[in-house]
């Protein structure tokens, strides 16, 4: 019998085992992998942020190499030189987003979000005043009013199990937020290291790439290259123009003297990052967080954000981002939902350029056909 019909199908049976397997301890295998990805977490972040930061660090090292190559230097120097200054102003460049965040912009928004919770009581008893004479029979006040007067020891009991979750809560999210500053920390020092060794990286994966494929031209190489491109034009669009959009927003509330600018504008821009429902989340919330701040003028906010999204989205957005996905409004909507459902915000933020490589490898695909 020939030998390579028989590896053939003691490898298709081997397959079909490890399916039955992963299918049959489906919860197991579930759990393995949280706790893998739990302890490769450092590495997952030192790849996402080297990627991130690749972006601009990328311009910068070009920009610094075509200044250099003008000095005639060796092509190793102009190259180590580039390198190591480009991603040294990209650490200074963190540093100081990190301090200017720290000490100006955090402080500003915990002070306007406390500002408001302050007059959340009162805008609260103003709305129950307002149903309270306009609106009668409701069950749902009838029920508030009569049983908030009743205190009693099951009363006592309820509110002393909820701050006890409350406790046991707020211990929880402080380990976790230790927990991923701690992570955060070695995924960037991770990055580093990535970012200075970027080439021999990708030589190597290469490498293994063609091992597996047996193909020296793979197509994984062509999906990868694609996927990275539509991800960098698209991240980097996308940051462009809620940043555009934030200085938009602040500068405006600045100028007209609304109060909570800094607050509304990081809204704004945060949520200018989710694509289609991001500008409508980020408004609404900006319209709440105006209306109960007890802002008078709440009519000519809201018209100036519906300036700012229209200026954003007719003008700026095509220009920043264009049509970089190549996809109709239609599949980007349908992207959105798919993702979103799947993986939750990184789905909405990274569904539509994944949704651009399979769609633009689909179509090519059918062409050849």
């Amino acid at each position: 019998m020939n030998k390579k019909y028989i590896f053939e199908r003691a490898l298709l049976i081997t397959y079909g085992l490890i399916v039955c397997f992963l299918l049959l301890k489906f919860e197991k295998v579930l759990k393995g992998l949280s706790v893998l990805i739990g302890v490769l977490l450092p590495v997952i972040l030192g790849g996402a942020f080297a990627f991130l930061l690749n972006i601009p660090m990328s311009f910068l090292e070009k920009k610094i190499s075509e200044l250099l190559n003008k000095l005639n230097l060796k092509e190793r120097t102009v190259f180590m030189i580039s390198r190591i200054t480009s991603l040294v102003l990209i650490i200074i460049i963190i540093i100081a987003i990190i301090i200017l965040s720290i000490n100006i912009i955090i402080p500003q928004v915990v002070q306007s979000f406390y500002t408001i919770v302050e007059k959340l009581p009162n805008t609260i008893k103003d709305i129950e005043k307002f149903l309270s004479e306009n609106i009668k029979n409701i069950p749902l006040i009838e029920w508030f009013n009569t049983n908030m007067g009743k205190f009693d020891g099951s009363n006592a009991k309820m509110l002393n199990g909820i701050s006890q979750n409350i406790l046991g809560g707020a211990i929880n999210i402080t380990l976790g937020i230790t927990t991923s500053i701690i992570n955060a920390v070695l995924g960037l020092i991770i990055s580093m290291y990535i970012l200075l060794d970027k080439e021999h990286l990708k030589r190597q994966l290469k490498l293994i790439i063609h091992k597996i494929s047996k193909d020296k031209h793979s197509n994984v190489i062509s999906i990868l290259k694609l996927t990275y491109y539509k991800l960098r034009k698209y991240i980097g669009g996308q940051a462009t123009d809620a940043t555009i959009l934030f200085l938009m927003v602040f500068v405006s509330m600045t100028i007209f003297k609304m109060p909570y600018a800094l607050l509304i504008s990081s809204i704004v821009g945060v949520s200018a990052v989710i694509p289609i429902f991001g500008p409508f989340i980020g408004a609404l919330i900006s319209i709440l967080i105006m209306f109960i701040g007890g802002y008078d003028n709440i009519v000519w906010f809201i018209l100036l954000v519906i300036v700012m999204q229209q200026i954003e989205g007719n003008i700026i957005y095509p220009i920043v981002v264009g049509n970089s996905l190549g996809l109709s409004a239609l599949y980007i909507v349908v992207s959105v939902i798919v993702f979103s459902s799947l993986f939750g915000i990184l789905g909405i933020i990274f569904g539509m350029p994944l949704f651009g490589v399979f769609y633009e490898i689909l179509s090519k695909y059918i062409k050849k056909t």
